[in-house]
């Protein structure tokens, strides 16, 4: 019978050749050492530098939360951080690998952020890409870490200008708080926002004008359109607003002067603080503010007496209405009155008669003592300081 040789042949005995067995070790060889080059790559460019950043987080936040630590000592904490990571280039790349980690892994996500706002501009790209994460938390970090940054984070003005409209308030507030720490380059975006729809987002951009103060001047007239709001809480906020803004703001006395007539009390007590802080004592003030000094509200009166207090001469008609406050019924007005009489020195002798009955006769020994000094210092005035 013809052999099969469709059969296979046996191998030799003692198995393959040991060229082939030589060829197979040089695979298995390579392919190992492909493998452990492979993981020595990932751990030198990932798991070292994670690690490193994973250390140099744990020991920021670990001392930077110490009770009583100054902002100087924390930003120096900060800084050091960045060197122990390599210097601002460095450390971008090191925390961007760490805050790509899972959460599970790299847990310390704020205080990376937090840390991005070292590296200075290096670190606004990564920043800025933050502020449209999927996570509330993320873009959270990444807003209150470019609020840090100042002015510096100018180039995040968009991003955050678009954080104003989310439908969370705490992202709308702090947004706002960065666009606050960015200051003048930030204010076309909030006098945008003075437009919003919503009363809180409007509120919100007045209070961040008046963080920014003088470096907001050309807000002005749109604050001053803000102050007729149909919102108490934003013309609140517009007429504290004018607070800061020094003598750029003087254009708004007159809607301010307004303002003292405004059904919310709130309103009235920021349009009276904002008057202290801008008039010079003009009649028009003068005459708003002593109609004040009977507002059916503690708190108005009291401002009202101390900003006239505060305005000196021409503040001196009304020396007498300050006056008759040292019978108010409230404890605290009739002590910030005697405060105000003092303020106003030797212009408020008219007063004198009052402060003395109280100084003998309130049955509170603070203001009895608040009255006596404000004789005082009116008598010492008028006696060429003595």
């Amino acid at each position: 019978m013809a052999p099969n040789m469709s059969e296979s042949k046996p191998e030799p005995a003692g198995g393959p050749p040991a060229g082939d067995r030589s060829w197979r070790v040089l695979v298995y060889w390579a392919i190992g050492f492909g493998f452990l080059a492979a993981l020595g790559l990932v751990c030198w460019l990932v798991v070292g530098p994670a690690l490193l950043a994973s250390r140099v987080i744990q020991d920021y936040e670990n001392k930077v939360h110490v009770p009583g630590l100054s902002k100087e000592a924390g930003d120096a904490l900060g800084n050091r951080a960045i060197e122990r990571l390599g210097g601002a280039k460095r450390a971008v790349a090191h925390l961007r690998l760490y805050l790509l980690l899972p959460r599970q892994i790299a847990p310390q996500q704020g205080p990376a952020t937090r840390l991005m706002g070292y590296c200075g501009e290096l670190a606004l790209p990564e920043l800025r890409r933050f502020l449209t994460d999927k996570e509330l938390h993320t873009r959270l970090c990444a807003i209150s870490t470019l609020e840090q940054m100042g002015p510096q984070a100018e180039p995040a003005v968009p991003g955050l200008a678009a954080l104003t409209q989310s439908a969370d308030r705490d992202e709308r507030y702090f947004a706002f708080r960065a666009l606050a720490a960015i200051g003048s380059p930030a204010v076309p975006a909030l006098i945008n926002a003075l437009g919003d729809p919503a009363a809180d987002v409007r509120g919100l951009a007045a209070d961040a004008l008046r963080r920014i103060g003088p470096g907001a001047a050309q807000a002005v007239p749109a604050l001053l359109r803000a102050l007729q709001d149909a919102d108490s809480s934003v013309r609140s906020s517009s007429a504290m607003a004018f607070n800061r803004m020094g003598a750029a703001a003087k254009p708004a006395i007159p809607a301010l002067v307004r303002a003292l007539d405004d059904p919310s009390y709130d309103v009235r007590l920021s349009a009276i603080a904002a008057l202290g802080k801008l008039s010079s004592g003009e009649p028009e003030v003068i005459a708003a503010l002593r109609e004040r000094l009977q507002d059916g509200d503690l708190l108005v009166r009291k401002l009202a007496a101390w900003v006239l207090g505060g305005l000196g001469e021409p503040a001196r008609p009304a020396a007498p209405e300050i006056a008759r406050l040292l019978v108010d019924p409230e404890r605290e007005v009739r002590y910030t009155a005697a405060g105000a009489l003092g303020r106003m020195g030797s212009v408020a002798r008219a007063a004198v008669p009052a402060l003395e009955k109280a100084a003998n006769s309130d049955a509170h020994a603070d203001i009895r003592a608040a009255a006596a000094e404000a004789l005082k210092k009116i008598k010492g005035e008028g006696d060429g300081g003595k």
